[in-house]
């Protein structure tokens, strides 16, 4: 029998129990090769550092620790790459090629992040309590979903062929089926039915009251990311508006709350979850990307690749709205825009969620559903209240979308959302030409390393 080795990160106990993701971090220098044969993953401890792991391998710069997001803002019309660095640029210009990096390590590490997902769900762990164990199972699962997921948004061709009938992801479900290179791109409708399977497996596994807080998936972020989901696949399938709703809905019902506009700036900054925060993934201390963090790229004391488009001020039409507001949106001393409040040092913690994002998800599908939705009106109303704005007397599907741009405005949403609504790129200081909805640059290409050793299909236009 052919001996399989997965290399399996051992936990670095910062403090003397295992409390939360940021407490059993891992030491990135610690690690072990593992023969599967001669020791499998039996006990909830070694359940548990397979998962921290997979946590460890979400947060590289190759995916949430920078580049996830910035590929969802540098090709809107939130931000672009000036290209200091050489950062970023071919991005924000539509010019990815199949050789490129970005499209070949970021494909390659959300791979690692499923695999070792496959290995969590694969293992048969009989040691520890049994609660606990599928807790971790049902965390296992989520994580699965939420790779899929998005790598079908940055690599499928629904935007492209403007339909779900197109070319999607292959969906591993078996620890190192990647090896065998036999998978297949399924399609988008089929990556959606496999994407909800797994979330729905996840809810009725996970624990109703998690200890770990934040940073790791739980039954309420585990909802919001279906509701995330579902808003997504809704441009396709419309029923899954009401997926939405009922998701978003039982999340906001299991706690936190829209920060204060006093506490709104310097929520981005502090290296702790906040009261709105639902997901996140620590970078404090020596778990950071360093000179890879998305803080290098913002930041003027940085890298400095990406700006600010010019018109994204004219979103503010309040001057009391902190959104706007000089501490989060600033000129440099060149006299270019930059994002300064969001992810404002090196240290900054990844918030893949915040509670702000399921009340906006629920408004924008309770609005489609019904536009007279008392409670979408009162929801939106506190979030436009708290930043500074004027309460809404009535709703427009455009006010919505609006509040969501600024709400979440350099995050890594923007390009998802205008996809969603069928919206064409427009020209930037880099970018000549508009992109419209269709164009077959809106996909990345598959890596060209992973055409030539699994000959799946490429993307048109590459």
């Amino acid at each position: 029998m052919k001996k399989i080795f997965y290399t399996v990160f051992s936990l670095f106990l910062i403090a003397g129990s295992l409390v939360s993701c940021e407490k059993d971090a891992l030491e990135p220098n610690l690690s072990v090769d593992r023969d599967l044969n001669e020791k499998p993953i039996e006990t909830q401890a070694d359940l548990r550092a397979v998962l921290t792991g997979a946590y460890e391998t979400m947060t590289h710069y190759t995916y949430y620790g920078r580049e996830i997001i910035l590929f969802d803002e540098v090709r809107t019309d939130n931000a672009y790459s000036i290209g200091y660095s050489n950062r970023f640029l071919n991005v924000s210009q539509f010019g990815i090629t199949v050789n490129h990096v970005y499209p070949a390590d970021t494909w390659k590490q959300i791979y690692k992040v499923i695999n070792s997902s496959n290995l969590a769900i694969s293992s048969v762990v009989s040691k520890g309590d049994k609660e606990e164990i599928n807790d971790l199972m049902g965390q296992a699962y989520a994580i699965r979903a939420l790779a899929h997921f998005d790598l079908l948004k940055l690599y499928g061709q629904q935007n492209v062929d403007q339909n779900a009938d197109a070319l999607g992801v292959p969906y591993i479900t078996k620890f190192a089926e990647l090896d065998s290179k036999s998978y297949t791109r399924l399609s988008v409708k089929e990556n959606r039915t496999l994407i909800y399977a797994d979330i729905d497996k996840a809810i009725s596994l996970l624990k109703e009251n998690p200890s770990d807080g934040a940073y790791r998936l739980n039954m309420q972020s585990v909802l919001g990311l279906k509701s995330r989901i579902a808003l997504y696949f809704a441009a396709f399938f419309p029923g899954d508006y009401a997926l939405v709703v009922d998701a978003a809905d039982k999340a906001m019902q299991m706690g936190g709350e829209i920060i204060s506009k006093s506490a709104f700036e310097a929520s981005f900054s502090s290296d702790s979850a906040q009261p709105n925060s639902i997901f996140e993934l620590a970078q404090s201390g020596v778990f950071n990307q360093g000179t890879n963090s998305i803080f290098y790229v913002y930041s003027y004391d940085g890298y400095g690749d990406i700006l600010v488009h010019p018109d994204v001020l004219d979103l503010f039409t309040n001057p009391d709205d902190v959104r706007g507001g000089e501490k989060m949106i600033a000129e440099d001393v060149d006299g270019d825009l930059r994002n300064i409040g969001k992810y404002a040092k090196v240290s900054s913690s990844i918030k893949v969620m915040r509670f702000e994002e399921l009340l906006l998800n629920y408004v924008e599908a309770a609005f489609v559903l019904n536009n007279g939705d008392a409670q979408a009106l009162t929801l939106l109303n506190n979030l436009a209240t708290q930043r500074g704005e004027d309460a809404y007397t009535a709703l427009t599907l455009d006010d919505i979308r609006t509040e969501r741009r600024k709400e979440l405005i350099f995050e890594g949403f923007r390009f998802g959302d205008m996809m969603r609504y069928k919206m064409g790129i427009p020209v930037s200081p880099v970018l000549d030409k508009p992109v419209p909805y269709g164009d077959t640059k809106l996909a990345f290409p598959i890596p060209q390393n992973e055409i030539n050793v699994s000959k799946i299909k490429q993307n048109r236009g590459y």
